[in-house]
């Protein structure tokens, strides 16, 4: 009888462990969290206790652990599926659940074909499962999609979901800056080029004079090479002055003297010596001034090198018999400068680079003065820092530089 009744514990002792074993496994796939089993819940005789205990503390330890799993699981900014081999889901984390709308037991199949994987390959992947690694752009995101069986190849396969958006983001603004790092060292490279050129070609010349002129006799020849040397002296300081002019407005320290000018008295001043100029080369000079034009606040120095500059390029582009131009208009809200010159046309690719350092148009100074290609460089500049803006455009035998310089809303128009 003792035997029988040690056998009859023994069973029921091992029917109501299976029991909660099996309860603990169906709780864990339904939500991967556990709830600890209460040995007084068993029911069980002091001859099994200890043994009942060793299993109840291994069965809360498996407890514990899948929770944690299960927290960990749920927390994590990735999306997370596990499906068996026909492809039909028996987990999900909330990332994933939230972005495919999924719960446990929905096909795959339609969710991630075609958008995510091709047919063929999905069906291969359950065939045999093999891990895959898919880089998706989809509605302005990008997306890691993984692919790779479980540890058990039976058991199916986990699918990984991220979104590196933002690091997407940071590659590209890296690859960016590396362009550009590459692109300014290029150019780096090429101003250093260009000024050591610049700057030897007047030296060359004057060198060049200072010997002729130590073995000139004549006045007249002496005279000659001076001039050459006055020249290219002028040459260099100019070259110099315009580079350092240059840096200070790129680096901001270039300060600026905002006065009130009045364009109909001050502007037929300043570009009086152009129409002697223009005159002794065969070109036609106008100028056009709008009556209605406003007291200007603006740098008179920076101005005046801005139409200057602009009016020694007409000059030196211009053939004999064409003309020049300057218009000053006021078209609210910004005073209106333009300066067009007939007899020569910039192409569309010359236009793109005319305000670069040191451009200059192939073959198109027909009274070969030559020049640093910086004037346009340094208008542009001067411009800009007078919160104005420049333009060219070029067609049908002419081309018009066209300057705009912003009005205050208190600024009166000169006369009545």
């Amino acid at each position: 009888n003792a035997i029988v009744t040690i056998l009859i514990e023994r069973s029921r002792i091992n029917r109501t462990l299976q029991h909660q074993i099996d309860h603990l496994q169906q709780r864990y796939e339904a939500d991967l969290v556990t709830r600890p089993l209460n040995p007084s819940e068993l029911a069980l005789s002091d001859i099994s206790m200890q043994r009942v205990t060793q299993l109840t503390t291994i069965a809360n330890q498996l407890g514990r652990s899948q929770a944690t799993q299960a927290a960990i699981t749920r927390s994590l900014p990735i999306g997370l599926i596990a499906c068996d081999l026909t492809g039909r889901v028996w987990f999900c984390n909330p990332i994933a659940a939230a972005m495919f709308n999924l719960r446990g037991g929905s096909l795959l199949e339609p969710i991630l074909v075609p958008e995510w994987i091709g047919m063929n390959d999905w069906q291969q992947v359950l065939r045999e499962p093999n891990i895959v690694l898919i880089e998706k752009h989809r509605q302005g995101q990008w997306f890691n999609f993984q692919i790779k069986p479980l540890e058990r190849r039976e058991d199916g396969i986990l699918i990984i979901l991220e979104d590196v958006t933002l690091r997407k983001a940071i590659e590209l603004n890296l690859d960016t800056q590396i362009s550009e790092l590459h692109h300014l060292s290029e150019l780096k490279d090429e101003f250093l080029s260009t000024v050591s050129h610049e700057l030897r070609t007047p030296l060359t010349n004057m060198k060049m004079a200072i010997q002729l002129l130590k073995i000139a006799k004549s006045e007249t020849q002496k005279e000659h090479y001076l001039r050459i040397l006055d020249n290219e002296c002028n040459r260099e300081a100019d070259l110099v002055n315009t580079l350092l002019d240059l840096q200070r407005l790129e680096s901001g320290r270039q300060t600026f003297d905002l006065q009130p000018i009045c364009l109909q008295e001050w502007l037929p001043d300043l570009l009086e010596p152009f129409d002697r100029r223009t005159e002794s080369r065969q070109q036609s000079f106008a100028i056009v001034l709008d009556p209605s034009l406003p007291i200007l606040q603006s740098d008179q120095a920076a101005l005046e090198r801005i139409l200057v500059e602009l009016l020694n390029n007409a000059c030196k582009y211009t053939p004999p018999n064409e003309q020049i131009i300057v218009s000053v208009d006021w078209v609210i809200p910004n005073v209106e400068i333009s300066l067009k010159n007939s007899g020569v046309e910039i192409s569309e690719e010359a236009q793109s680079k005319i305000f670069e350092r040191f451009y200059r148009i192939p073959n198109a100074d027909p009274w070969k003065q030559g020049g640093s290609g910086l004037g346009l460089a340094l208008v542009k500049k001067l411009v800009e820092s007078l919160q104005g803006s420049i333009a060219v455009m070029s067609a049908n035998g002419w081309t018009i530089f066209t300057v705009k310089l912003p009005v205050r809303s208190d600024e009166k128009p000169a006369t009545s």
